[in-house]
């Protein structure tokens, strides 16, 4: 498996041209619908690296992020969360997610995002801390965890992590629901298969990896006058 730059997906996780981040395809799926899973790392960090799971959906969407609560999350912890209005939803779904979506299309967040649905996303065990991003016409699913391979002698089948089959599991358990998602359109468009400008992206927030480049940046920029200064 060779690693490739990102971003191939137009998710928040892939977005961070300044590390340079890069995707391995673990597997995919060419079946009536798209689907992989996968590796996003950072060159030379490789403990910065997460695993994702990338649906094609039928038509373009509003951009709806799910936030993990519990945490450990790869969208609280690194990313930072949209800059997009939170509905507020009843019981553990509220204490469990964070529900995002852009401005104005709150009531089509709930039309997707139905009883069902958040019942599926609640059955995702805890300690797999996955986040769920709508963007464009992709189901991303992201989790802190990467999924590990290792590929073994000709004919021995690649050894995965837990993560691999929860991923799988979801996308299984959402599967009979994104099929009805198609039936979703924008009033605000004359064209039945696209999205308003207003609701295709939610601004990014700073996340940490934002805030880390940041503090080298100044910080070697000090350094380097504290450094002529004393030279003269």
């Amino acid at each position: 498996m060779s690693a490739r730059r990102a971003p191939a997906y137009p998710g928040m996780v892939f977005g961070y041209p300044w590390i340079d981040p890069r995707i391995t395809v673990v597997r995919r799926e060419d079946g009536p619908r798209e689907v992989v899973y996968g590796n996003v790392h950072v060159p030379r960090h490789e403990q910065r690296a997460w695993a994702f799971a990338a649906v094609r959906l039928d038509r373009m969407m509003p951009h709806i992020v799910l936030e993990n609560l519990r945490g450990g999350g790869l969208i609280a912890c690194s990313v930072g969360v949209p800059d997009g209005r939170r509905l507020r939803l009843e019981g553990d779904f509220d204490r469990t997610f964070a529900l995002y979506v852009a401005e104005g299309y709150e009531t089509d967040a709930l039309y997707l995002f139905t009883p069902d649905v958040m019942e599926r996303v609640l059955a995702i065990p805890a300690k797999l801390d996955l986040d769920v991003e709508i963007v464009d016409d992709w189901l991303l699913i992201y989790s802190p965890t990467r999924i590990v391979s290792l590929e073994a002698a000709a004919g021995v089948p690649i050894r995965e992590t837990s993560v691999l089959p929860a991923l799988e599991a979801l996308v299984a358990q959402l599967m009979p629901k994104i099929g009805a998602w198609a039936r979703w359109s924008d009033h605000r468009e004359p064209d039945a298969g696209t999205v308003s400008t207003a609701g295709r992206r939610m601004s990014r927030p700073r996340g940490r990896f934002d805030y880390v480049v940041h503090v080298l940046v100044w910080g070697g920029l000090a350094g380097l006058f504290w450094l002529w200064w004393t030279l003269n």
